[in-house]
């Protein structure tokens, strides 16, 4: 039996833009769209050259789980917490997105395994998202 992660599931407040800005984050183009107008959901999947698959989604009335988080703060709720991006360069990747406009959280660093380096930001509606390399 083979088992692999096909994609994240992200609940947005605003499809349009944060498609728009995940996709140039993830160098990543919309690979299908899904409309299901009985519940007023929306959504856009983007496919990374890699394979990894982000689904963002949307539905009328949806609400915001949090405010913003700091690290810390999001180990106290249970769920998913953040995701976590493999990088070859964190510090170039952490730059990267903080001038497409994510809040830097942590700055690159040592990982919790020697060789690891890591940091953090949240991304325009302050999901946390974490940039590793190992």
């Amino acid at each position: 039996m083979t088992i692999a992660i096909d994609h994240v599931g992200l609940s947005v407040a605003d499809l349009d833009a944060m498609t728009a800005w995940w996709s140039l984050a993830l160098d990543a183009p919309v690979e299908y769209t899904v409309d299901r107008p009985a519940i007023q959901m929306r959504a856009a999947v983007l496919l990374t050259a890699e394979g990894f698959r982000l689904e963002l989604l949307h539905r009328a009335g949806s609400a915001r789980s949090h405010l913003r988080w700091t690290i810390a703060e999001s180990l106290l709720a249970h769920g998913y917490g953040h995701v976590a991006l493999r990088v070859d360069d964190v510090p170039a990747a952490f730059a990267r997105l903080v001038e497409l406009g994510a809040t830097p959280l942590m700055q690159p660093g040592e990982g919790s395994r020697p060789g690891m380096t890591i940091a953090f930001v949240a991304d325009p509606e302050d999901n946390l998202v974490e940039l590793l390399s190992r």
